[in-house]
């Protein structure tokens, strides 16, 4: 049997891991759970995620094909999203590298 990683999370080496410090998940609409949800609800439920970071189409899917994807909140978490797709949008809509302010509340990805 195969498993996505995501549905590994609750075996003891993977929370270990997981568990204890501020995550960054890096995430786009097509990565999804065996049981059909985004990867970044499960795991906000269960540890300290502090900001998404996501490529084109952005973490839910809703910009379009070279659409560019503004940094913003996540709406279902209240999290932070940060864009890597192109140049990095920041929060206030300016256009930049994405920052080490960007990182500075992750302790792992």
């Amino acid at each position: 049997m195969v498993l996505l990683g995501i549905d590994r999370i609750n075996e003891p080496d993977t929370a270990a891991l997981l568990s204890g410090g501020r995550l960054g998940v890096i995430s786009a609409a097509s990565g999804l759970a065996s049981c059909m949800r985004f990867p970044i609800d499960i795991l906000n439920e269960k540890f300290r995620v502090s900001a998404i970071f996501s490529p084109e189409h952005g973490p839910r899917g809703v910009a379009g094909p070279g659409e560019r994807v503004p940094g913003g909140i996540d709406r279902a978490t209240g999290l932070p999203v940060f864009s890597l797709f192109e140049d990095f949008v920041s929060l206030d809509g300016s256009q930049a590298p994405l920052s080490g302010s960007a990182l500075s509340g992750i302790d792992r990805f």
